[in-house]
């Protein structure tokens, strides 16, 4: 029964990189040197596409975009009460956003002609100086920012650190895993570097 102890940390592999590579993109997106705007674009939308597959969401049949409480990450039970209050929290303030990054992502797919792009590009020596997008859909009733995309990955970057709290204190004395080298990257990653308020 060894193999039960890899179970949590295996299933939070893929949502593991996932949050890195947001991040990583993140940064290029922010650093405008050595980017185009066409690049700017490109790596602007593979967030979105990441942020929706960390944060699983639905669409009702009114329209309405809600956090999907039996898909992706939340499937993980064993952090599922940590992650869904979190969700909720982002639902309940940023509703708006997360309901506009999956009609973007829609309407990028499906109608690219119909998207606008507006830069804004800044020398200054500043994280949220350095490149500004906005998209927006045709009479603007859909559009999402650069600084959008900073609120949601700041909420991602926090709930991520409490799981790594919650998988220190419950596996920490686990001698299985103490030479396991996915579980030390996956605890002594630093989400916290990555915030930005």
């Amino acid at each position: 029964m060894q193999e039960n102890k890899y179970i949590i940390i295996n299933n939070l592999k893929p949502y593991f990189y996932t949050l890195i590579n947001i991040n990583n993109q993140l940064i290029r997106l922010t650093c405008f040197k050595g980017y185009d705007n066409f690049q700017k674009s490109d790596i602007f939308l593979e967030i979105c596409d990441l942020i929706l597959k960390f944060i699983p969401t639905k669409k009702l049949k009114n329209n309405k975009v809600l956090i999907d409480e039996e898909s992706g990450i939340l499937l993980i039970n064993e952090i599922k009460k940590i992650i869904l209050p979190e969700f909720q929290k982002i639902e309940q303030n940023h509703y708006k956003i997360i309901s506009n990054l999956k009609k973007l992502r829609n309407k990028v797919e499906h109608e690219p002609h119909n998207i606008v792009r507006n830069f804004i590009l800044s020398g200054e020596c500043t994280f949220r100086g350095f490149c500004y997008i906005t998209f927006q859909y045709k009479d603007s009733k859909i559009s999402v920012s650069t600084d959008d995309l900073m609120v949601i990955i700041n909420y991602l970057n926090q709930v991520f650190s409490k799981i790594q709290k919650y998988i220190i204190s419950q596996y920490s004395k686990e001698e299985i895993l103490k030479q396991d080298y996915y579980y030390h990257e996956l605890i002594n990653e630093n989400f916290n570097e990555i915030i930005t308020k």
